[in-house]
């Protein structure tokens, strides 16, 4: 299982401060100290670096299960960063053609992506983005106070775009401003439940 931490949002930061990640942590299926277990390297992509990291481990005696403590600038199972993805994310949702965007990474000095890989991303990114979105309406008509400002919106014609920002700027209010780009994946991910990653 993945623990996310809240950790600088780059490697080399990462990689100086990950003593300050190797402390006691509690189970969160049962509550008990875990014990540590290990750590394994991992190769991490970003736009125009690749880089080994530590992910820390943890083990739990009580219920048996062993815990990855992932930093948030990764999802798991995947060797490139979320600055990485987001930046497709971006790009997809402006509506540049898959094709292009091969070219416009042949200037990364990360591995080479396959068209396959990106059509793959592109179904996942599409799927998560719109059970997230169909959440956020959900959540915001039902929370929403004024209800009429919000119809007032969308008779004007909000964009797609411009939905999403109001979204999360709801999401993030406790912050000064929205995540910027490279660093909105990773406070997605940190907010949200366990198992749901952008």
């Amino acid at each position: 299982m993945i623990i996310l931490l809240d950790s600088p949002r780059s490697i080399k930061k990462y990689n100086d401060s990950i003593n300050k990640y190797d402390v006691e942590l509690r189970c969160p299926c049962c509550g008990r100290r875990m014990k540590k277990h290990g750590k394994y390297k991992r190769w991490v992509h970003m736009k125009h670096q690749s880089s080994i990291i530590f992910v820390l481990r943890r083990r739990c005696g009580s219920c048996d299960r062993t815990f990855s403590l992932l930093p948030c600038f990764l999802t798991p199972w995947s060797r490139f960063s979320n600055v990485f993805r987001e930046f497709i994310a971006r790009w997809l949702l402006m509506g540049v053609p898959l094709t292009h965007l091969t070219k416009r990474l042949s200037h990364c000095t990360v591995p080479i992506i396959s068209l396959r890989t990106l059509r793959r991303w592109k179904m996942k990114l599409t799927s998560r983005f719109n059970q997230w979105i169909a959440k956020q309406r959900v959540r915001l008509a039902h929370d929403y106070q004024a209800g009429d400002d919000l119809l007032e919106l969308y008779r004007k014609g909000i964009s797609l775009i411009q939905e999403c920002e109001l979204y999360f700027k709801i999401l993030f209010h406790g912050k000064k401003h929205i995540p910027g780009k490279g660093k909105l994946f990773s406070s997605l991910n940190l907010r949200q439940h366990k198992g749901l990653f952008w």
